[in-house]
């Protein structure tokens, strides 16, 4: 309760819960509120800008903008999570290894980091897609496994010093066996920066998905994704931009939203940022 009283606290971290929270309830409650169905086409309105039936105009077939930004958040917050879960899942453990394990085990496992990390991310995801299928499963895989070294090179970094702490010092000498030691004293004294790199992840994860689908390697439409109608409504950009306005809205307003809950999810967390919160 103390935590999320000191987060709430924090005026651009209000900001962004509430943007998060307007995104997650259109996400989970997108057939209720949605004014139209997803792909249902209003023939005499193709192309139309903003009016009362069409608050953010329609695309190039007739279908609802707001609609599809509606139910755009379900697939972009899916792909978010689920690769941020994919990469957290690997990278953690592997760091884990590798910060208290050291010697040979630590130069193998980070030297295939470095070799992840040497690719540009977004070729490396376009590579794997390409590869595995423009399916939605696939874009996650791909994005999940991008970020992978993110979390094991702060993982291993935290293990590296906690592992010299009293504590486990302290375990270690009553014969405390290496999976107990990792499980109930490193990895939760670990675990702030990961949350923190957690929530920033979220917003990579959503703009690289974002990035995929306006490349044409994404969620295969009709299925929408902000980042497919950004992609819908780039060639019409001059005639109607609401069409690729609007979506690329939605996703600033919802990355920025994560990179401020983000931020002060760090200042909270972090023990040497606490006295200058408090000032």
């Amino acid at each position: 309760m103390r935590f999320i009283l000191r987060l709430a606290k924090l005026r651009l971290a209000a900001f962004g819960l509430v943007v998060i929270a307007v995104v997650v309830f259109a996400a989970i409650t997108a057939p209720l509120i949605a004014p139209y169905a997803r792909d249902e086409p209003d023939v005499r309105n193709i192309l139309s800008n903003p009016t009362a039936k069409h608050p953010l105009g329609t695309d190039y077939i007739g279908r609802d903008v707001l609609t599809r930004i509606i139910y755009g958040a379900r697939i972009s917050l899916l792909v978010g999570v689920i690769a941020v879960g994919i990469a957290a899942s690997v990278g953690v453990p592997l760091g884990l290894i590798a910060g208290y394990g050291g010697g040979l085990v630590d130069a193998l496992i980070m030297r295939v980091m470095d070799a992840l990390i040497a690719f540009p991310g977004l070729i490396l995801a376009l590579a794997l897609v390409a590869v595995l299928g423009a399916a939605i499963q696939n874009v996650m895989i791909a994005i999940g496994v991008v970020i992978i070294p993110t979390y094991a090179r702060i993982v291993r970094a935290e293990t590296l010093a906690i592992r010299e702490t009293d504590y486990v010092l302290a375990a270690q000498m009553i014969g405390a066996n290496t999976r107990r030691i990792l499980v109930r004293h490193i990895f939760p004294n670990a675990l702030p920066p990961i949350l923190v790199v957690a929530t920033l992840g979220l917003a990579g994860a959503v703009l690289a998905e974002a990035g995929l689908s306006f490349l044409g390697l994404g969620v295969k439409p009709p299925t929408p994704t902000w980042g497919s109608m950004l992609l819908d409504g780039f060639p019409v950009m001059r005639q109607v931009p609401i069409v690729a306005v609007a979506p690329g809205v939605a996703i600033f307003l919802f990355v920025l939203a994560v990179n401020f809950v983000g931020d002060s999810l760090r200042d909270v967390l972090d023990p040497r940022l606490r006295g200058a919160l408090r000032t």
